[in-house]
């Protein structure tokens, strides 16, 4: 009986085992093919690889932007649940010098999610306290991250544009370039047990992360410190309510050496900066130019013969009827040499020269020289600056765009056709990159050679302009820029006073200006130009911009060709290119750009 029962037990056991082993097998062949991605959903999941960003360095390689690593705190709000977190964040907070009741807040507010952050970009000392916090890993994770360091501080800010906590970019170059700048990110698959720890890295699906490309730009950081150390002072002297722009560029290539825009702000503290210095005023803010318009309109007439250097112009001693308008020259003069209208910057010869030229002449020499049109240099948010149609000029436009007024334009408009004059009489397109070079050294774009978009006057005439008349704008006593004059160099300008129009309508201000001077040297080969303005100066004065921008502007031209070691052109001094400063080196550029 015993025998026959266990005999029994045993088959039944047998039996069962069988049963299991082929249910086991039909679940291994049949069943689990079709579970295993759902499983996978549960345990695994593939994570995203940040990439770093590229870097931005000047023209010689100093570095402007560049990344660094970082961790960020998270929680899981389903995971924490709702009791007691004040209490259960505590020490989080402590360490976070925060309220453990906003963080709780933060946490409820979202809890049917998986994911809030607690904390970005953790300082080192905070990572290594909260990690001796020994945090559940089902509730609490550290994430890597990268953090955008700009380590010149606002040093070229408007050129830079910054990037937020999550590394989206706002302006500038950051914005400009984003996409290249990004590269690309990478990814892993990771299995993570019930408690949600990994257990396992597929490293058949990991995908390694490709940086972002190095931008250089053609911005020289000490030539772009002498620009805004320019700017700092004309504003300290002058107080502008509007403003003001410092522009440095080699006229024989189109090359920004320096773009200074006030107010400025610190890339890395963007929150920190007042509303107005968003605005990069040098290619977004527009400007009527006053008497630093006039070279262009008396290029035109001179390189379409309906003036010669020889002329003399009737000034008609300071009073001019043209139709129903009056116009007035703030200095009266009788007749004078065509020269002596551009130096002493007379408003009614401008207007003479003009009506020579012709309506659909002083539009054409507009045109010509790229007004109205954005420049296409490297930055978001360049205008095209304000020309009328043609349609809507008038006899008394013959009489205001000449001397600067009933136009709109952009510094970087202005000065790139004041550097059309400097180079012999081509058009070139700004710009601000040099090339741009991808993680493996792989070349993604390169300014080589100069973009000339067309030649707007012959080079006879351009000689002239700089080597006589310019000249004399700063050179002669009774130049408007005599104030602009250096011991060592020789330099050629215009400068420009332009009232301020009535933003309601109806003409213009009284007694606001925006004063400017736009530069360039050595005469006689010319390797750098440069414009300052000032936007509506309140310092004591005449807010001439003979006055105000002329000598800021001067001395920043001299330390500029002195750091770029061009030999001093006063023959009275005798200096050659082997008593010019050196550059500085490293070290003291360092010093400079503190």
């Amino acid at each position: 009986m015993n025998r026959t029962r266990s005999w029994i037990v045993c088959s039944v056991l047998t039996a069962g085992l069988l049963v299991a082993a082929a249910r086991a097998c039909y679940v291994a062949v049949r069943v689990a093919p079709e579970l295993f991605p759902a499983v996978s959903r549960q345990r695994g999941h593939r994570e995203r690889i940040p990439a770093p960003l590229g870097d931005i360095v000047d023209r010689r390689g100093r570095l402007l932007a560049t990344c660094t690593p970082v961790y960020s705190l998270y929680a899981n709000p389903r995971a924490l649940g709702q009791g007691d977190l004040e209490r259960r964040l505590a020490p989080i907070a402590a360490i976070l010098d925060v309220r453990p009741e906003d963080l709780a807040a933060r946490i409820r507010r979202r809890s049917d999610r998986y994911f809030v952050w607690l904390k970005r970009r953790l300082s080192e000392q905070e990572l290594a306290e909260l990690s001796r916090l020994s945090l559940d890993p089902r509730e609490f994770g550290f994430r890597r991250e990268y953090q955008r360091i700009y380590p010149k501080g606002s040093l070229a800010a408007h050129v830079l544009g910054f990037r937020d906590v999550d590394l989206e970019p706002h302006g500038g170059i950051e914005q400009y370039f984003d996409r290249l700048l990004r590269g690309q990110p990478g990814s892993r698959y990771v299995y993570r047990d019930a408690r949600g720890r990994p257990i396992h890295f597929d490293h058949r699906r990991r995908r390694d992360p490709v940086p972002g490309a190095t931008v250089q730009l053609t911005i020289d950081a000490v030539i772009q410190q002498f620009a805004e150390d320019a700017v700092r002072n004309v504003v300290a002297q002058w107080q502008p309510r509007g403003g003001a722009v410092c522009l440095v560029m080699d006229p024989n290539t189109g090359e920004l050496l320096a773009l200074a825009s006030w107010p400025t702000f610190d890339p890395n503290r963007p929150g920190a900066a007042p509303e107005d210095a968003w605005l990069n005023r040098a290619i977004g803010a527009i400007y009527e130019p006053g008497s630093t318009f006039k070279p262009f309109i008396a290029a035109a007439a001179l390189n379409w013969g309906v003036v010669s250097p020889e002329d003399k112009i009737d000034c008609h001693g300071g009073v001019y009827r043209m139709g129903r308008r009056v116009l007035h020259s703030v200095h009266p003069h009788g007749i004078l040499p065509f020269r002596e209208v551009l130096i002493r910057s007379d408003n009614i010869g401008m207007a003479v020269i003009a009506e020579r030229l012709g309506l659909e002449g002083v539009f054409r020499a507009v045109e010509l020289f790229g007004f109205g049109q954005r420049t296409g240099v490297e930055l978001p948010g360049e205008v095209p600056g304000k020309v009328l149609p043609f349609h809507l000029w008038n006899r008394y436009s013959l009489g205001s765009i000449p001397m600067g007024h009933e136009i709109g334009v952009t510094p970087i408009q202005l000065l790139r056709a004041f550097a059309a004059l400097a180079n012999g009489g081509y058009l070139l397109r700004p710009t601000l990159v040099r090339r741009v070079l991808a993680a493996d050294g792989t070349v993604k774009l390169i300014h080589d050679r100069p973009e000339v978009l067309r030649r707007v006057v012959r080079s006879e005439v351009t000689e002239y302009l700089v080597q006589d008349v310019l000249r004399d704008v700063i050179e002669a006593p009774y130049g408007t820029g005599r104030r602009a004059r250096l011991a060592d160099y020789v330099l050629f300008g215009k400068t420009g006073t332009a009232q301020k129009p009535n933003p309601a309508g109806g003409g213009y201000m009284k007694g606001r200006h925006v004063s400017s001077f736009v530069a360039g040297g050595p005469l006689r080969a010319p390797e750098v130009v440069a414009y300052l303005l000032v936007d509506d100066p309140s310092g004591p004065g005449h807010h001439y911009g003979g006055e105000v921008a002329a000598p800021e502007l001067a001395r920043m031209l001299e330390r500029t060709l002195r750091y770029l070691r061009v030999p001093p052109d006063r023959a009275s001094r005798g200096k050659t290119a082997a008593n010019v400063p050196a550059p500085p080196d490293e070290s003291s550029a360092r010093a400079l750009l503190r």
